[in-house]
């Protein structure tokens, strides 16, 4: 619930969890109030009569769901807080009628308690300080210096690394959503290097490259509107080109830096899609770029998987799961 001038305004978790055969099509039924959400996706559509509607996605801080609004006040967009009537089809799914729209970052500012509606990474102290802990176990001490600069250095740090999320809607769709995927994998590469399977290992290549591989997305997703659309540059160069560029930009502030170090860290975030068409530009060809994106594509899958049934944990077999191109089954109820 969000408390607004004494008025008490269900969430999307809060209405998900009153559904039950009896609300099926009954309006308003938690609290007798409208609902309020936040829009992450607004698009115009029409019926075969020539009736406009809204296909929406809204959200709050722990799930999101598909909507339709047949009216409104005022037009839906991307980034506003609503106020809607509502109500839940078991066919059709939501329907809401939007009595008002805001900017959320304008309402947040007057109602701190908004942020709520936002998903937020919960342990991103702890991955910061992790975070740090392996800039300061780098045995490299350019990297280190990189690394330094990028993340510690107070006139020089990039802060939207620690609040951008990862994507806009396969995995890690929150608040340090990007700091959460990127240690993620680097965890799982330090892990590698110590079981030391594979010969002649960078691990400081390794590591570093598994933190930046994805820095461009700190420029490629819009954070202030609250829906991480993509930016303009995001969306004309995606978060690969950006991050060439940002990177290039650090490497120019350390003195007589490794042509060789910079020329693999470069490689692994331009091939850490894997293939061509999967989104990079070219294909791995060093040992740390390939380890980097098996394990890029591992941590999203499984991210994507955990997710899901964190909040659908009554099911037995999910919908199709975009990032997983197929349904899923949850065999360890206890689990999540």
């Amino acid at each position: 619930m969000i408390k607004i001038k004494e008025e008490y305004f269900p969430t999307l978790s809060d209405i998900e969890e009153k559904l039950s055969d009896e609300n099926y099509g009954k309006r308003n039924f938690v609290n007798n109030n409208h609902g309020i959400f936040l829009v992450v996706e607004s698009a115009k559509a029409f019926t075969r009569n020539g009736k406009e509607y809204y296909n929406l996605k809204i959200r709050d801080g722990k799930m999101t769901v598909n909507a339709k609004s047949w009216n409104w006040m005022e037009e839906p967009y991307a980034g506003g807080v609503i106020v809607a009537e509502y109500g839940v089809d078991k066919k059709w799914g939501y329907d809401i009628n939007i009595r008002s729209i805001k900017k959320y970052s304008e309402i947040v500012k007057e109602i701190p308690e908004i942020c709520s509606l936002m998903p937020v990474f919960d342990k991103r102290k702890e991955y910061e300080k992790k975070l740090i802990e392996y800039i300061k176990s780098m045995k490299n001490e350019k990297i280190k210096e990189l690394l330094e600069k990028i993340f510690i250095d107070e006139k020089t740090r990039l802060f939207g690394y620690f609040i951008a999320p990862a994507a806009t809607r396969n995995h890690h769709v929150r608040i340090g959503g990007l700091l959460q995927h990127s240690l993620n994998i680097a965890m799982i590469c330090d892990q590698i290097s110590e079981i030391k399977i594979f010969e002649n290992l960078d691990r400081d290549v390794l590591i570093a490259s598994a933190l930046l591989h994805d820095i461009g997305k700190i420029k490629s997703y819009d954070l202030e509107d609250a829906s991480f659309q993509f930016t303009i540059d995001g969306a004309l160069e995606d978060h690969i080109g950006i991050g060439v560029q940002i990177l290039n930009d650090y490497f120019g502030m350390i003195k007589d830096f490794p042509q060789s170090i910079k020329s693999q860290i470069m490689h692994v975030v331009l091939s850490h899609h894997g293939l061509k068409e999967w989104g990079s530009v070219v294909q791995p060809k060093t040992l740390e770029a390939i380890i980097i994106h098996n394990i890029d594509r591992l941590e999203a899958q499984a991210e994507s998987y955990i997710d899901y049934w964190k909040n659908n944990e009554n099911k037995e077999i999910s919908e199709y799961i975009p990032m997983l191109g197929t349904r899923t089954v949850n065999m360890n109820d206890d689990i999540y």
